[in-house]
């Protein structure tokens, strides 16, 4: 189940206020009688309670209610994980934009109907004041995100990208230089006869080794390619703009 596909699938056709008015009508009031705090999460979690396809996110609210217990930012956040949310990175920076996306949609559409929404002004006030209280918490998830996504991406020894941010920048590379307009070298790096270095120096020297030749890399190419930990011992450094000659030769375009 992919997180991004599910909703942009179903958020497709609330592009507007007057087609999002009909859920706002159903969300606010939950999030103000819950006590909960105005969070993409949480709009996100009601909203495909009302949309009602999601069929085990409904049981399962529906089954919390019925048992009495609490609707908290928490639980709620538990059911997005269990029923929503997809743990690839990628696809969670992706869901986050389009969260956010929502809820900027969401407050343009508390401005266009508060004129005509006597029934639950006081729920569309709380709602306004709860989202402007929960900026910082969704400037916080942002940071987070992108912490997360840094991290998933880069080693925790040397710095450098690991295999799955080197295959992003491969791909991102290649894309373009569709139509090969340019040369691209890449460089497969070894540490000759490193278990040795292990074996007889330990592997806190080892690591320290590793390290070096990381940071000598991340120099050398001086931030016009990427360098990468490939493997144990085993790197990868992509030089766009770069011929095989001058990539031997280190000349590669700056």
């Amino acid at each position: 189940m992919i997180m991004v596909n599910k909703l942009n699938n179903r958020y497709r056709n609330i592009e507007s206020a007057t087609q999002s008015a009909d859920i706002l009508r159903l969300v606010i009031p939950q999030i103000s009688k819950h006590n909960l705090t105005a969070t993409p999460i949480n709009y996100t979690v009601w909203y495909e309670y009302y949309l009602a396809t999601n069929l085990l996110l409904k049981q399962a609210i529906d089954e919390h209610l019925k048992n009495g217990e609490p609707l908290t930012n928490e639980v709620l956040a538990s059911f997005f994980d269990d029923f929503i949310a997809d743990p690839d990175v990628d696809v969670m920076k992706q869901a986050q934009n389009q969260m956010l996306r929502i809820i900027a949609i969401l407050s343009e559409t508390t401005k266009a109907t508060d004129s005509n929404a006597s029934d639950y002004h006081q729920s569309l006030q709380t709602m306004r004041n709860r989202m402007d209280e929960s900026q910082q918490e969704i400037t916080e998830l942002r940071n987070k995100l992108d912490q997360i996504t840094v991290e998933a991406l880069s080693d925790a020894l040397t710095g450098l990208v690991n295999r799955k941010g080197f295959s992003k920048a491969f791909e991102t590379v290649m894309a373009q230089n569709y139509e090969g307009s340019s040369s691209i070298s890449l460089l497969m790096v070894d540490i000759d006869h490193f278990k040795k270095v292990n074996d007889t120096h330990g592997h806190l020297v080892g690591d320290k080794v590793i390290k070096y030749v990381a940071d000598t890399l991340s120099t050398l190419i001086n931030d016009q390619g990427t360098a990468s930990r490939f493997g144990g011992e085993e790197y990868a450094v992509l030089l766009p703009n770069t011929s095989l000659n001058d990539a031997h030769s280190g000349n590669h375009q700056k």
